[in-house]
């Protein structure tokens, strides 16, 4: 089960494990694949500050624009970023390109509530149809497994 509520918008968002997910009591479902030059990327840099971290961060920006992402965007709140892939609002989140990671708490109740309004999620490396490492030190989150894998693509390189 996810649960998480976002005060500044009045949005609460539910999801139990195979009855899915809602948004302020109607149902988030994926319909459409979106490919990359329709998706607005949401990214995390999060804290590394070495010069090596920073160069791999906004590099991975760069490329994601050169290869003609819609538009970028970066909010600081990894459970709100993975909620707004599952209504659609951005169409792929991703983090850890310097190793930085989220932690368990941002991924919990965003994992059950994307994953449940079909949305693909998984680490940059781990083998596709592997369940999610809550652990994992990256992340990619994604409106289609399409995408995901097109947007796995530019992560790896980076």
């Amino acid at each position: 089960m996810g649960v998480v509520y976002a005060p500044m918008t009045d949005e609460f968002y539910v999801a139990v494990k195979g009855y899915g997910a809602y948004r302020n009591g109607v149902q988030l479902t994926q319909r459409t694949s979106v490919s990359l030059d329709k998706a607005v990327v949401e990214f995390e840099f999060g804290y590394p500050r070495s010069e090596d971290a920073i160069q791999k961060m906004t590099s991975t920006v760069q490329k994601f624009m050169q290869k003609g992402c819609l538009a970028t965007r970066q909010l600081g709140a990894g459970v709100l970023d993975l909620v707004y892939v599952a209504t659609g609002r951005f169409h792929v989140v991703y983090s850890g390109v310097a190793g930085e990671g989220w932690k368990p708490w941002d991924y919990a109740a965003g994992l059950v509530i994307a994953e449940e309004a079909g949305c693909s999620m998984e680490s940059f490396h781990q083998e596709p149809g592997d369940p999610f490492d809550l652990y994992s030190d990256s992340i990619i989150c994604a409106v289609s497994q399409e995408l995901l894998e097109e947007c796995r693509a530019i992560l790896v390189e980076s």
